[in-house]
């Protein structure tokens, strides 16, 4: 026979509740089964187990900062990342602001850019170790055709100021001269230019140098104010750097050619090329850019011009970066910022399909 007794004071039939309680535990000061616990012990152990991660992300950044030094420390002694310029002619004035003052002359340095110019680059890179990281480093072998059209010329000075001829020099430059393999060669209509680094001398008033972020080099060419036919310049540039390369929209309509043999560029700065084929070959790229007049938004002579409007870093200029396609602290990266969702989707999910099935998981 089965004792169906109950407690005394308990219905008949009914179970007997342990002592303390039948859903509390600790002293009846914890309830169990209790879902907004169960949460936050879900969360709780979610924020423990992405602790791991935190220290991973530690050795990652540490990495990470010792590339950039690595890439820093090469670029140094090769060029860096590196902007060109293509010929650009500057030209000297002054005038007397007031009639009534003929002794009170102002002084300034007006730019002409060519009216059409051309770039054609080959880009050969390789990747130099230091300590545990590759440092991407490339030579490039540049020519340059820019013509200009002596109409333009006067548009380069206010009105009523006279050009100062002896100091209107061919300027082209680079971001680091410490780049150069070798020296500019140049010709302007066949005739040879001789290219010097510029100075700042000439005038005790004004600097015949137009302002730049880049380290130009002049060259003067005899009997250009009595010049009426276009004069074209073609010149020559080898350099080396590091990461990027650009190149400066230097005249009205720029064309741009580069063949490199790096898979796996990026084109960043302020133009895209018009077409490539990167990607489609695994032995380089070849890329063209175009850009038209109305396209860069700079006039093309004016007293008031800066070199800066077409030198700026990634505003107009014509850029590529030479990146690897597997970064592995770009990997790592990405895999601990999900780290902490896929950590807590874990926890979550048994806690919902408890919640959901009222069944003990």
């Amino acid at each position: 026979m089965t004792d169906t007794s109950s407690a005394p004071g308990s219905a008949p039939g009914s179970v007997p509740s342990p002592p303390g309680g039948a859903r509390a535990s600790f002293g009846g000061f914890i309830p169990q089964r209790s879902t907004g616990l169960k949460l936050l012990l879900v969360c709780g152990l979610a924020l423990l187990m992405a602790i791991p991660a935190l220290f991973v992300y530690g050795v990652v950044y540490e990495r990470s900062q010792g590339a950039d030094r690595a890439l820093n420390d090469v670029a140094s002694k090769v060029g860096g990342e590196q902007t060109v310029l293509g010929p650009v002619l500057a030209i000297p004035y002054s005038y007397a602001p007031d009639a009534d003052k003929p002794g009170e002359v102002v002084y300034g340095v007006g730019l002409v850019y060519p009216d059409t110019g051309t770039i054609e680059a080959d880009v050969s890179v390789e990747e130099r170790q230091r300590g545990i990281h590759l440092v991407p480093v490339y030579t490039a072998d540049t020519s340059f055709t820019a013509v200009f059209d002596p109409e333009t010329f006067s548009a380069a000075w206010p009105r009523g100021a006279s050009p100062v001829w002896s100091d209107a020099r061919f300027y082209m430059g680079v971001r680091d001269a410490r780049g150069l393999k070798t020296a500019i060669t140049a010709t302007a209509n066949a005739a040879p230019l001789s290219f010097e680094p510029a100075t700042y001398g000439g005038s005790d008033t004004y600097s015949p140098v137009p302002s730049s972020d880049l380290r130009l080099a002049g060259a003067e060419l005899i009997g250009i104010e009595e010049m009426e036919n276009p004069v074209t310049i073609r010149a020559a540039m080898s350099f080396s750097g590091a990461g990027r390369i650009a190149f400066a929209p230097f005249a009205r309509d720029t064309d741009v050619q580069m063949t490199s043999d790096w898979a796996t560029p990026s084109f960043t700065g302020g133009v895209l090329p018009s077409d490539h084929n990167a990607g489609d070959a695994e032995d380089g790229f070849t890329a063209n850019w175009r850009v038209p007049y109305l396209a860069r938004g700079i006039p093309g002579a004016g007293p008031r011009l800066s070199l800066y409007d077409v030198t700026a870093y990634n505003r107009h200029d014509l850029a590529v970066k030479f990146i690897r396609e597997a970064n592995p602290y770009q990997s790592v990266q990405r895999a601990l910022k999900y780290g902490a969702m896929f950590i807590g989707l874990v926890f979550l999910t048994y806690f919902l399909f408890e919640v959901t099935s009222h069944l003990r998981a």
